[in-house]
């Protein structure tokens, strides 16, 4: 029985990973949920160090996913690390990842006011300050440093 047991949580971890990267923690608290009460912590352990042994599960691989899926999508380096941080990956393998140091977070800033907040530039005196707030609000939501959005808002 306990073979059965171990087959259908390596198949399932196998299914989890072939659908997209997942992070040791997200892993383990998807399986922990699937199979409550059927496995041990121990076993849930050597099924996640056989998987990282065979290179099939990767904390590096999957920073790297969430990293540039995250920059795609307009969002800073602060909110990326809280995501990554929530789901287990600590900030040294977010650092190291080739997306996280190619970033030039100055110009994602650029880019995402010239996209989302055309009219900023191109605002008049009257109505400049209310766009310019409401400009940096939502790239602070989407965590980027306030340096690079002062600089991006006001020169």
């Amino acid at each position: 029985m306990n073979d059965q047991i171990d087959a259908a949580l390596y198949g399932s971890a196998i299914r989890y990973l072939s659908a997209r990267e997942h992070s040791v923690k997200e892993l383990r608290d998807k399986l922990a949920r699937k199979f409550r009460g059927n496995i041990s912590s121990a076993q849930l352990d050597n099924l996640l160090d056989a998987l990282r042994q065979q290179g099939l599960q990767s904390d590096q691989r999957f920073a790297e996913s969430v990293v540039r899926g995250r920059i795609r999508k307009g969002y800073g380096p602060f909110f990326i690390e809280r995501e990554l941080g929530a789901k287990g990956v600590t900030s040294s393998v977010v650092h190291e990842t080739e997306a996280w140091q190619a970033a030039d977070w100055s110009s994602l800033v650029a880019e995402y006011l010239e996209r989302k907040f055309p009219e900023v530039g191109a605002a008049t005196e009257n109505n400049a300050s209310d766009r310019r707030l409401k400009a940096a609000r939502s790239l602070q939501q989407r965590g980027f440093a306030a340096t690079d959005i002062r600089r991006a808002l006001f020169g």
